[in-house]
């Protein structure tokens, strides 16, 4: 399974000497030192003592990680080595749910340090909007979830059969409507069949299809950029994320998609807003469209 860190959750590197601990290998330290000045622009955070995370700043996640020492799951004996840890590395030596299977390894760090280059890669914002995706499902989940308890517990007091009642309560007034000129004998069911008709309209628009924007907020040359994917059926099984990202500046950031983002800024990570989206993580939005 590929490991996922968030770049807020790490350390800065910006006395990069106070970032090692004494028993962290100073091969790894070397290779760290010499992997900032080939990879440009990238920053290195503590992982454990024998790895350490490679991020770009303003990026959401960590490219990768890189490490030194015996990274394999099981050998006769033991060989430190340069390893390369990237969700992009496909190691057909080990199965598809262990750490190694995304891992290059080697004793030469010049071929370690081809591994980096190539293979640690800054997150896509499609890449970014698949991870959330069940943010929003699990928020409008939750939204119908509520819809649907409302409907049920009205449609209950309006049709159940319990105690000891052969027919339902509507039963009755369904009776005097065939023998009579209509009027409801207990008022009570009139209001319920009222509330019975309102609740169901509202689980069934909640039930509905949620269409979606993923909006992932970047920061470039000082200024706020907006890559933003469209999602459809957001709430869904399987969302169907977009082939592509549009990307907006703050002054051509479309109307509706700002007015929504106002709000959820205002929200708690994970707090929904029916019709509005929700805040999947500090610098990610899915909009409600």
């Amino acid at each position: 399974m590929t490991q996922h860190k968030l770049v807020s959750e790490l350390q800065s590197d910006t006395e990069f000497n106070d970032l090692f601990a004494p028993n962290v290998p100073s091969e790894l330290k070397s290779f760290c030192y010499d992997l900032r000045i080939k990879l440009r622009g990238c920053k290195v955070a503590p992982k454990d003592n024998r790895s350490m995370w490679v991020y770009m700043p303003n990026d959401i996640f960590a490219m990768g990680w890189v490490g030194y020492g015996e990274f394999r799951h099981s050998c006769q004996e033991a060989t430190d080595a340069f390893v390369v840890y990237s969700r992009k590395i496909s190691n057909e030596k080990y199965a598809e749910y262990s750490a190694q299977y995304h891992m290059k390894m080697s004793v030469n760090p010049d071929v370690g340090m081809r591994n980096a280059k190539k293979f640690l890669r800054s997150y896509s914002p499609i890449e970014v909007a698949d991870h959330y995706k069940r943010s929003m499902k699990s928020g409008a989940s939750d939204v119908e979830t509520e819809a649907r308890h409302a409907f049920s517990v009205v449609k209950r007091d309006l049709f159940d059969t319990s105690y000891r009642s052969v027919l339902p309560p509507i039963a009755t007034e369904l009776k005097i409507l065939l023998d009579s000129g209509y009027e409801f004998v207990d008022k009570t069911v009139g209001d319920n069949i009222r509330k019975l008709f309102e609740t169901a309209e509202e689980f069934q628009n909640k039930a509905q299809k949620v269409n979606a924007y993923c909006v992932i907020v970047q920061e470039r040359m000082g200024r706020q950029l907006f890559e933003v994917i469209q999602i459809d059926d957001a709430a869904g099984f399987s969302p169907e994320i977009g082939e592509n990202s549009l990307r907006y500046t703050e002054a051509d950031l479309p109307e509706d998609i700002a007015g929504k983002m106002a709000v959820l800024s205002m929200c708690q990570v994970d707090q929904y807003v029916p019709d509005v989206g929700i805040r999947a993580q500090e610098r990610v939005f899915y909009v409600a469209r």
